[in-house]
């Protein structure tokens, strides 16, 4: 290289080096890819400071992390017991003539007829709020593109803060009707996302800080402090229960973590989000809208407004896009999808279960809950590096920035394939203990998720990065709708005659997943997402093409134009 082209080759953003590996699959600049060279300029100072004193980064993010999966892990058990005291009620007595959240004895509860009940009014609830987070969290995923993950962050934070004071005037209510506050809260959680576009903007967060290449670890540490908190979660759920005796404590206790929380992210969490690249998303919006309004009279801008999958378009890569790409994208999607709303759909048959059969008291189902969280913790925390470190050991392979490595893939396989193994186990368990150590053992499926998340965050460039983490939280939502909605009338049908049927029909799903593992192609390093050598024409601005010709109405004379600059500044 000519002295006059290294004196010009710091014109390049970090931004503009990224995306010329991403899209030609140059590493030549592997190093001057600064770890965390997104980061809002207002807070490169902290981190920095930070990064002095060897702290990482990504701190801020764990630690309100961590704070509302404390405060969600304690409302699991109590959300369970609300709903079967809710339903007991019902099918004892009318719901005019007495207040369906009046005492009980324990014991007349424990009858599969209100269990069955039970699991059809929590599918309710699920459907409810799945279905209102399926539409929101993709919105808000492209909203944390514009504005940042901080705000929408807090948004999701309030919302679900709300809908926990729902539950103490739930509680707390003695009027014959206030069981309907009940779906009313899953509406309020739903329409803020819920904890699903919580997570997934933390990794949108992560992505913004965190190179390619670690990014599956850093996931998965998330994961491992989300699970953590679940952990904590009902353990101090428990105690307050067994101290204080009612269920408005414990929401009292969930209350406080949230208003932390929100103060947490108000006065200390930093921005992630460079200002360069929120300007440049909120002036491609404001473009889109500019199309949309010469459109207002047409009745297909109508009907594209109400298309709830609008999306997921972004999984359907653009002609130009590697061929084991599109595929890739495709399946990882699949499989995270299956994955989530199996998992999701599980958890209340496992609890309903244990108590009919083994017959597990409310304390003792949280502490399960609190032992099945901190053992996924401890498979995201431990078993996950050591996993990776002993492949890259024993199965030396490269790591790189684009694509799905051997090491995604060989951790996705065993991931599933431990699922399979521990819930066909769970079928056949005929005592209290092989059951439990059966469930935990199915903690060790959950490093399938964070790993198939960074793995996605590969497939797409930087800009595109909320939009694919807002689409699969879409098709999560979506299967946690249609995931505990089989699930639960499976166990509702079966839970007379033959209870263990849910477990054998998670394991088959499993093994389906697990199968789906080997149409995942491991990606070819030096290698970028497009076909041709030359991208220039597929960025634009750090953006995908196909978020730019998304609309066949705009103008390919902007695209030329962009495309001509980067070839430009890649020039020099």
């Amino acid at each position: 290289m000519s002295t006059a082209e290294e004196n010009a080759q710091p014109l390049l953003s970090s931004e503009d080096l990224r995306n010329r590996r991403i899209f030609t699959g140059d590493t030549s600049q592997q190093e001057d890819y600064a770890e965390y060279d997104t980061v809002s300029e207002n807070t490169t100072s902290t981190f920095s400071r930070l990064r002095k004193v060897k702290l990482n980064p990504t701190i801020y993010i764990f630690i309100t992390t961590l704070l509302a999966s404390v405060a969600i892990g304690a409302s699991i058990s109590p959300l369970l017991n609300l709903g079967l005291t809710i339903a007991c009620r019902i099918h004892y007595t009318r719901v005019d003539s007495l207040s369906p959240l009046a005492d009980l004895d324990e014991e007349a509860c424990q009858i599969p007829e209100v269990h069955a009940l039970t699991s059809r009014l929590m599918m309710i609830y699920m459907l409810l709020q799945s279905s209102l987070s399926a539409i929101m969290s993709p919105k808000l995923g492209m909203l944390s593109d514009r504005i940042g993950r901080r705000p929408v962050l807090l948004i999701i934070a309030s919302g679900i803060a709300g809908s926990v004071v729902l539950y103490i005037i739930l509680v707390n209510s003695t009027n014959p009707h206030a069981y309907l506050l009940f779906f009313a809260v899953a509406a309020l959680d739903g329409l803020s996302g819920s904890f699903v576009a919580y997570l997934l903007i933390g990794q949108a967060y992560i992505t913004d800080l965190v190179a390619p290449v670690k990014r599956a670890h850093t996931f998965g540490l998330q994961r491992a402090l989300f699970f953590g908190g679940m952990a904590l979660g009902p353990v101090f759920g428990g105690m307050i229960l067994l101290k204080a005796g009612t269920l408005a404590n414990v929401f009292y206790f969930m209350l406080a973590l949230h208003l932390c929380n929100i103060v947490y992210i108000l006065t200390i969490l930093p921005e992630s989000l460079s200002p360069d690249h929120a300007r440049n998303m909120q002036e491609e919006h404001e473009r889109q809208q500019a199309i949309d309004r010469e459109a207002i009279h047409d009745t297909k801008y109508y009907l594209d407004k109400l298309n709830i999958f609008k999306p997921i378009r972004i999984l359907w890569a653009n002609s130009n896009t590697r061929s084991h790409i599109k595929k890739n994208i495709i399946v990882l999607s699949a499989l995270e999808t299956l994955f989530h709303g199996i998992e999701l759909g599980a958890i209340p048959n496992v609890l309903l279960y244990s108590e009919l059969v083994f017959h597990w008291s409310g304390i003792m189902t949280s502490m399960y809950l609190a032992l099945s969280t901190f053992s996924r913790a401890m498979a995201l925390a431990v078993v996950l590096p050591i996993l990776s470190k002993l492949y890259k050991k024993y199965v030396p392979h490269t790591e790189h920035e684009v694509g799905a490595t051997r090491g995604d893939i060989f951790s996705i396989r065993v991931a599933f394939l431990c699922s399979v193994s521990f819930y066909s186990l769970m079928c056949f368990a005929t005592n209290q203990y092989l059951f439990l150590l059966a469930a935990l053992g199915t903690s060790l499926g959950g490093i399938a998720s964070p790993t198939v998340s960074s793995a996605l965050t590969k497939h797409v460039p930087k800009g595109n990065t909320g939009q694919i983490l807002g689409a699969l939280s879409l098709l999560q939502n979506l299967s946690a709708v249609v995931g505990p909605l089989i699930l639960s009338n499976v166990y509702a049908s079966t839970v007379g005659s033959a209870p263990r049927t849910s477990f054998f029909v998670i394991a088959i799903s499993h093994s389906i997943s697990f199968l789906l593992t080997f149409l995942v192609s491991e990606h070819e390093a030096g290698v970028g997402l497009y076909v041709d050598d030359g991208q220039e024409d597929g960025i634009r601005d750090g953006f995908d093409q196909r978020e730019v010709i998304e609309n066949e109405d705009v103008s390919r004379d902007g695209i030329e134009m962009n495309s001509e600059r980067v070839h430009d500044a890649i020039q020099l």
